[in-house]
């Protein structure tokens, strides 16, 4: 055979071998970039119904997480996302996004903020709000989603109001016979409102307030008494958990400082994952 055909069928054969090491080589890197690239942004799910808008959600994907938190938040429950956000910036949900980072992959959580359309408008009575159809099938719509999208289990926590909202949707859990949804509960300084059936309960359950709350509608006193009931119907763990660290912060009690962890980011983080953290290995 000629020369500078056995030459030409080298160079031919050589080339090939380049192209699949470097299709592996860009393979490799695209399929690591995307394992150790964890997910953020406003994620819309839709309500069920054409008519009524999605509800807009923050996730905070971790990386090798093995459990999703849940958060429905206090006040009027509303976050204003937008849909290119990344953040929020209120420090209480930065202190919440901590629990996706982290140097071990064992203790990291994915984390969502529930962002409700509706003003779910506050009073001094109980809130009746956090317990209407809508938004129970918005809490159900966005529980049942993140089950699906990430096949973890699903925490759901509820601060101030929002932990009415989360005691309200046990109850809807029960009242549509749907079966356990979530993996478990974090009652967090919760409205003195908040309140549990006395019917037996079979979930993980966190009760966690500040020893110095000052917001006068969430008295940590209140929440002992819902701990020493729940302790008593629940078989599954149930934990009440006084926050120490932190500072007051403005005037405002119930929407700043203690009520809020000002401050706490270490001790609020810890404890989340000391208490959700075993379920899930």
């Amino acid at each position: 055979m000629p020369e500078q055909v056995i030459r030409g069928m080298w160079v031919k054969m050589n080339l090939r071998r380049l192209r699949v090491s470097v299709g592996l080589a860009v393979g490799a890197f695209v399929f690591s970039a995307a394992c150790d690239r964890a997910a953020a942004g406003v994620i819309a799910i839709p309500a069920g119904d054409p008519a009524r808008p999605p509800t807009l959600t923050m996730y905070w994907e971790g990386a090798g997480s093995k459990a999703l938190l849940i958060l429905i938040p206090g006040g009027e429950g509303q976050l204003n996302l937008k849909p290119t956000q990344l953040n929020v910036g209120h420090q209480f949900y930065l202190t919440l996004k901590q629990l996706s980072q982290g140097p071990d992959p064992t203790e990291i959580l994915d984390v969502v903020l529930f962002d409700s359309p509706e003003r779910l408008y506050n009073s001094r009575a109980y809130p009746v709000s956090r317990a209407t159809a809508d938004h129970m099938s918005r809490i159900r719509s966005v529980v049942q989603f993140y089950k699906e999208k990430t096949g973890k289990p699903v925490w759901l926590m509820g601060h101030s109001n929002g932990a009415v909202s989360v005691t309200e949707y046990l109850r809807y859990e029960t009242k549509i016979g749907l079966g356990p949804q979530i993996a478990g509960l974090i009652v967090s300084g919760a409205r003195k409102l908040a309140y549990f059936e006395s019917a037996p309960l079979d979930l993980p359950i966190l009760f966690m307030s500040h020893r110095w709350d000052g917001c006068p509608n969430a008295a940590p006193d209140a929440s002992v008494v819902n701990f020493e009931k729940v302790r008593g119907l629940n078989r599954a763990r149930t934990s009440f958990i006084f926050i120490e660290t932190g500072d007051p912060e403005g005037s405002q009690t119930c929407e700043s400082g203690y009520h809020m962890y000002n401050n706490a980011t270490r001790e609020v983080v810890a404890t989340l994952r000391n208490f959700i953290v075993p379920f899930d290995r």
